[in-house]
């Protein structure tokens, strides 16, 4: 009795005295299931925080068809360096309808039923069929849009959600950080901390985009990065760490992809904004294959290969970016000077964007082509409009492309934009599921994450704000709140106290 609680104690000093932040340092991980190599194509979208001002939510995604989803954006204040959700309120806390309309009109469609053999189809169906029989007796709720990412978890336990930090305009802010060897540690502690805390299973680190001069320090980054990921107890598998990566060859000289690949699970390849109305011309924003009649070599096969050859990345650590939106040009065919977004009867823009969602085109009056040569579509109007984007025939000519290079799969920016939710045949995400092998072909967990459908009575838990630990404040000084680990290593120590004191 008295060596046990000897024991005990020398392990609690032990472990504590070597990582008083997040404990478990000497984890082993043999015994965490690793899903990176396993036999599946990723599909993956991001879902952005602002979608839910559009009426989007979480809940109306097509689940079944999906492997990854990536929350956007956790944000970084730029005078104090703290982390928080641009909504904090909507991310966590608001009551939020979880819709079943279009959940159940994705299942009915024809085509979700071909080539299904797996069982866990099945489970998810009858998952679905239960919830839309008691939504029609009651209103069914979410503690915010991270309570609604839990809930459609359980529905398809398949679903891994990724927490994505950054964006663009983001590049000087990931600099000072990275710049300073403290700031470093401490922001990867940050970000791991916040993963673990909010019930994610892994990490986006969008850095649009380093300089040659943060080459190596980038790397460092990562590598802390994975180290507390690995440094805490993921539920089952361990979590997963991606980053996106430009399309633009001269931009990739300044990543370390030799050493990056160590750490990363996943490389999101931006196949899109290729071009834009910054150029003064209408060009394609996300070719395939190099558009010979234009005079950028830019394509996504181009990218690709050089990824492959030149760089030597795994087949299976690039994901194929694709948009689910279009670009205008005020002009009157391909090629042409352009100045301005084109203009298009009852859709917005931003001058300097000149974005349109994809379940908005072609627009009225617009007749639509694919070309084939580079494998991506537009829209005309013959006379002052033209808008490039990706379609259907597209989605396909990538899902081949994905097939025959071994790539680990595809991921579009945003959720949003596409049109699973009211014409299923011109789906991008349905297009490319069922030309890469349908359902059974897609990457399937290792293990289950949440086997329950209803989080108990379908209410998912709040994660308020204070609760989290000070190490978040990256700027400040010394933590003086226990983290997570450190409690949980306290709540260990007094089980095993008690138990050998019975």
């Amino acid at each position: 009795m008295i060596f046990a609680k000897a024991v005990i104690t020398v392990l609690t000093i032990v472990s504590f005295a070597t990582n008083p932040v997040l404990g478990w340092k000497d984890y082993n991980l043999s015994a965490v299931v690793s899903n990176e190599f396993a036999p599946g194509y990723i599909t993956g979208l991001y879902y952005t925080e602002w979608s839910y001002f559009l009426k989007h939510l979480p809940s109306s995604l097509p689940l079944a068809s999906i492997t990854n989803l990536y929350y956007a954006f956790l944000k970084i204040d730029e005078e104090n360096l703290l982390l928080h959700f641009q909504d904090p309120a909507l991310a966590t806390n608001t009551s939020i309808a979880f819709e079943t309309q279009n959940l159940g009109d994705c299942v009915r469609q024809k085509y979700f039923y071909s080539s299904i053999s797996d069982d866990w189809v099945s489970t998810f169906m009858r998952n679905v069929s239960t919830l839309t029989q008691n939504a029609g007796n009651r209103q069914l709720t979410s503690s915010g849009l991270l309570g609604q990412l839990s809930q459609i978890k359980s529905l398809n336990p398949n679903i891994r959600v990724s927490l994505s930090v950054g964006g663009a305009e983001t590049s000087h802010v990931f600099r000072r950080i990275t710049d300073s060897a403290k700031l470093r540690d401490k922001f990867a502690q940050a970000l791991a901390t916040y993963v673990h805390h909010y019930g994610f299973d892994g990490l986006d680190l969008d850095w649009e985009y380093p300089e040659e001069h943060s080459r190596d320090n980038l790397s460092e980054f990562m590598r802390l990065v994975r180290l507390y990921l690995d440094s805490l107890r993921p539920r089952c598998e361990r979590y997963l760490l991606t980053m996106p990566l430009p399309a633009e060859i001269e931009k990739l000289d300044h990543y370390d992809l030799d050493e990056l690949s160590k750490h990363v699970t996943y490389y999101n390849v931006m196949g899109y904004d290729m071009g834009g109305i910054w150029a003064k011309r209408a060009l394609f924003q996300s070719q395939l294959y190099e558009d010979t009649s234009s005079e950028s070599s830019s394509s996504v096969d181009n990218t690709i290969r050089y990824l492959l050859k030149d760089r030597h990345v795994k087949s299976r650590q690039i994901v194929l970016g694709m948009p689910a939106y279009g670009r205008s040009f005020n002009a009157k065919n391909l090629y042409d000077e352009a100045d301005a977004c084109a203009n298009l009867s009852g859709i917005k823009q931003e001058p300097d964007e000149c974005i349109v969602a994809y379940n908005k085109l072609p627009p009225e009056g617009y007749v639509e082509v694919f070309d084939e040569k580079t494998g991506v579509a537009y829209a005309t109007n013959r006379k002052s409009g033209i808008v490039v984007y990706d379609n259907s025939k597209t989605a396909r000519l990538k899902a081949d492309y994905v097939k025959n290079h071994n790539l680990a799969g595809g991921v579009w920016w945003d959720s949003s934009g596409d049109t699973y939710a009211v014409n299923g045949s011109r789906s991008l995400l349905f297009s490319f599921v069922d030309q890469i092998g349908g359902l059974d072909s897609l990457k399937k967990s290792q293990c289950k994450i949440n086997p329950d459908l209803y989080h108990g009575d379908f209410e998912s838990l709040s994660y308020p704000e204070d609760k989290l630990p000070d190490i978040l404040n990256v700027s400040g000084g010394n933590v003086i709140r226990p983290s997570l680990s450190f409690l949980g290593n306290v709540f260990v120590t007094a089980l095993l106290f008690v138990t050998f004191q019975l």
